[in-house]
């Protein structure tokens, strides 16, 4: 016999091939028992994958043991060779020294698998919803096809196995000529969608194909044509973000599932209010915009008392109107609150609750760990929400975690790569933690994303130059540059800053021209509250024109007390009415009020506006001539992050009364 028909002899006698067939249909019956049993579980993608590569090598192991031994009555013992018969050492050594390699090519390749990060299908799980196009004829259509867009990225937004670029990011891309390729390269993803929607009468078609942007290999593709109802519309919706997730092979939990074919109203009219809301706040940052926006959420809501989407706006818009443009009425507090009653009844463990919320309890009460805890719930249905981590980012830089702060804006830019807002904040960030370099940066990319925001030129880009270089000419070059060129906005922020460089210039007659202009008579940073009164009192001060200052320091009295006697909690009145104070001669009562500000704002509360009461308390001791302990607050301010720098101590005139005291030199030089 010879010797290859001894070695299948052999292997017969020994069962090896009997073990291989058994072990192959159980290692199948495992795959698709796991396939099918592990998405239910909510275990990660992984899991499948650690399976089929463990079954596989197992298999040339189990070979080997069924050659080397057997399973007899009085168990488990090496298999002996047939009584006569001549040995087979080299197909023993041949088949152990084959398992051997087989289990070393199969643990490189699956190390190649698991930890490849250029072609493995976990690539694929990031995605660009691109804006659709509106192929109706009528371009009122427009809010509609833009809802569609938004609700089908809103749904894949929400399942966590996926990275999903937000909505401000992709809209720059709308009618644009770059190709796929490069869109995804620039958005940081392996894939888009892209399709149209067609609104005509009572029907509606959309169109949608999903693209591998490496490889222009079309995923998915799917035409809807549908009678125009909520439940149609939303089925669509739905539907779509389960293919694209099957497409990509995205794990989705049955959570997940359930979020996103739910239903949120089944009033076509009342969504549609909705969704025309939604498109005017994405318009601009005009206030006018904004209240359009609320009306229109209003009415979705008469129209639909239990569509709970409308209230979840309606609480943001009426936070971000309070917060953003100063609106600290009564009235827009008791509109947020009334909102936010209406959304918990309908709808409390709705993910779009959990961040209303979120920015309710930071921008309307200021209660920054109740904001963060409705966050974290948000992250858990809102995985892809990229306002949810700029929200933990904001209340964790008010909360002095400045690492934490900087990290969770760095995820909300991942997200919403172009959105300038949030790089502009982080830039501003960096301005704080006196790394100005980086904010430089930073906010010079956010005026490239958004050139006509004004606020950025001054509030951002021209305040960490000064901060960072005390160049005055350069800065008022940024500015100026910026109010000819029409930006629009805030260029009352603008001018507040090129009045501030006059007074640093010492050019007090350039300050006052600029201040007599018409503009707001007072003027709210975020970071204080500052009358065009006051500002006006100063430069007369510095000019020596002490009757004239005490004019204006008064009716900034005047205008502050009564401002403190609708708002007697707000710590920043309290600065400005020290400092008033102060230039009216009544020391004992700035110090008070000076101190209630630092008292009601303390840094270990709030390091964000904190720091810029305890300046306020520095300049009132300045004015009062206490320069001891006015060095003693600056000292404070340079220890810890915040809007105070060396270069600005250097040019501002308001600290001209400190120049000779040795504290206040060696506290420049020790910190420059």
């Amino acid at each position: 016999m010879s010797r290859f028909k001894r070695l299948v002899e052999e292997l017969k006698r020994r069962r090896v091939f009997r073990v291989a067939v058994v072990y192959a249909a159980v290692a199948f019956v495992v795959w698709q028992a796991a396939e099918i049993a592990f998405p239910a579980l909510d275990l990660p993608d992984w899991t499948l994958t650690f399976v089929v590569l463990a079954t596989l090598l197992g298999f040339p192991i189990a070979l080997v043991l069924a050659w080397a031994f057997d399973i007899t009555p009085q168990g488990v013992k090496r298999t002996e060779p047939l009584v006569g018969a001549s040995p087979l050492p080299s197909a023993r050594g041949g088949a152990m020294a084959a398992a051997g390699l087989a289990v070393l090519v199969l643990v490189v390749w699956g190390g190649w698998f698991l930890l490849s990060g250029t072609d493995s299908p976990a690539d694929l799980k990031s995605i660009a919803v691109l804006p659709l196009d509106n192929l109706s004829a009528d371009a009122e259509t427009e809010p509609f096809v833009h809802g569609i867009h938004d609700d089908i990225l809103t749904h894949l937004a929400k399942i966590a196995d996926l990275k999903v670029i937000s909505r401000t990011s992709v809209m720059e891309y709308g009618g644009t000529g770059k190709n796929l390729r490069q869109i995804a390269e620039e958005l940081g993803v392996a894939t888009v969608l892209e399709g149209g929607v067609q609104r005509a009468g009572d029907r509606v078609r959309i169109n949608l194909q999903l693209i591998d942007a490496r490889t222009d290999e079309h995923l998915w593709a799917e035409n809807y044509d549908r009678e125009l109802t909520a439940s149609n519309i939303f089925e669509v919706q739905s539907d779509v973000a389960l293919q694209v997730a099957a497409a990509l092979r995205a794990m989705l939990s049955s959570v997940e599932r359930e979020r996103i074919e739910s239903r949120p109203t089944q009033n076509l009219a009342a969504y549609d209010f909705y969704l025309r809301g939604n498109d005017y706040v994405r318009r601009s940052e005009n206030p006018g915009d904004w209240q359009t926006a609320i009306q229109l959420w209003d009415r979705s809501t008469v129209l639909d008392p239990a569509f709970a989407l409308p209230y979840a706006k309606l609480v943001r818009a009426h936070c971000y109107v309070r917060f953003g443009f100063a609106d600290r009425s009564s009235e827009r507090l008791s509109l947020a609150e009334a909102a936010v009653s209406r959304l918990r009844q309908l709808a409390p463990d709705l993910g779009e609750t959990h961040v209303a919320l979120g920015w309710y309890y930071y921008q309307c009460l200021g209660d920054y760990d109740r904001s963060l805890a409705e966050f974290a719930e948000a992250l858990s249905t809102h995985p892809n929400d990229s306002e949810v981590y700029a929200g933990i980012a904001a209340v964790r830089r008010r909360q002095g975690n400045w690492d934490e702060s900087v990290r969770n804006w760095e995820k909300a830019i991942e997200l919403d790569p172009l959105y300038y807002r949030w790089v502009a904040e982080l830039g501003g960030t960096y301005t704080f933690l006196r790394e100005y370099a980086k904010a430089d940066s930073l906010i010079g990319h956010s005026i490239e994303l958004a050139p006509d925001d004004a606020t950025l030129h001054a509030g951002y880009l021209a305040r960490n130059y000064l901060r960072w270089t005390g160049d005055t000419r350069k800065t008022r070059a940024m500015l100026e540059r910026a109010l000819r060129s029409g930006a629009s906005a805030r260029n009352d922020y603008i001018i507040y800053y090129l009045a501030l460089l006059d007074v640093s210039d010492r050019d007090y007659g350039a300050a006052l021209n600029r201040l007599s202009g018409a503009g707001p008579a007072t003027l709210d940073t975020q970071l204080n509250i500052v009358t065009r009164a006051q500002l006006v009192a100063q430069v007369y001060a510095l000019r020596g024109e002490d009757d004239r200052a005490r004019a204006y320091y008064d009716s900034a009295r005047v205008l502050l007390e009564g401002m403190i006697a609708d708002h007697p909690d707000d710590a920043r009145l309290y600065s400005s009415l020290g400092i008033a104070y102060a230039g009216l001669g009544l020391d004992e009562a700035a110090v008070a009020a000076a101190k209630r500000a630092v008292d009601g704002l303390p840094v270990s509360r709030d390091a964000l506006l904190g720091p810029d009461c305890v300046e306020a308390l520095a300049r009132v001791y300045t004015m009062i001539g206490d320069s001891e302990a006015a060095i003693d607050q600056l000292s404070l301010l340079l220890s810890i992050p915040g809007g105070i720098s060396v270069p600005l101590l250097r040019i501002d005139p308001t600290w001209d009364p400190l120049r000779d005291h040795p504290r206040f030199q060696a506290l420049l030089v020790e910190n420059e």
